[in-house]
């Protein structure tokens, strides 16, 4: 390993040595730290919280790269996005695909020139050592839904009532707006 390669591989968390792979097939069979996922989760539209994490993969070496197969088991807290109670959602995410080596010098600067449908579909490592934790993220954001539901007959916010004389109703979120005093023209 070299430079830069080196640092990614130093704070990854789930790796595994190609060496290793060409001997026999490699697993990875632990929970995720949440710590880690909930860091990794910041990116989300709204407030996600992991409460319990686990990833069973395997891997395993072929000529032209790696192939992947396995999932994770994530389950998560955070609001229902139509009446803000507190949920739980239960996330199974797919990690399988097929990964190359991504190359050096010319080899990279013609693939970057005509990616192919099949290249588009591929996960890519760089040196001796298949770092997993950016597929694994990914796959998990991807099954968080837009809109988090607390169930599927979620009949929505209670509005309050602001007005009894003129039965105003609004939405709670946007109640801190009703406070705000605007200046007289």
């Amino acid at each position: 390993m070299t430079g830069g390669n080196e640092k990614k591989h130093i704070d990854a968390l789930f790796t595994m040595d190609l060496e290793d792979l060409r001997k026999g097939p490699g697993k990875i069979d632990r929970d995720i730290p949440l710590d880690w996922l909930g860091q990794e989760m910041k990116a989300c539209e709204y407030n996600v919280e992991p409460t319990k994490a686990h990833v069973r993969m395997g891997l395993s070496a072929h000529d032209q790269g790696v192939l992947l197969s396995g999932n994770a088991s994530v389950r998560v807290k955070t609001e229902c996005g139509k009446c803000l109670a507190e949920t739980y959602l239960d996330l199974e995410c797919a990690l399988n695909g097929f990964m190359m080596p991504i190359g050096t010098g010319q080899e990279l600067e013609e693939r970057d020139n005509e990616l192919t449908p099949q290249d588009l579909k591929r996960e890519w490592y760089e040196g001796d050592t298949v770092v997993l934790d950016e597929i694994m993220r990914d796959a998990i954001m991807l099954e968080l839904p837009m809109n988090p539901r607390c169930s599927d007959s979620c009949s929505g916010i209670a509005l309050q009532v602001l007005d009894s004389s003129k039965k105003e109703h609004m939405d709670p979120r946007l109640a801190p707006l009703a406070s705000i005093k605007l200046p007289k023209e």
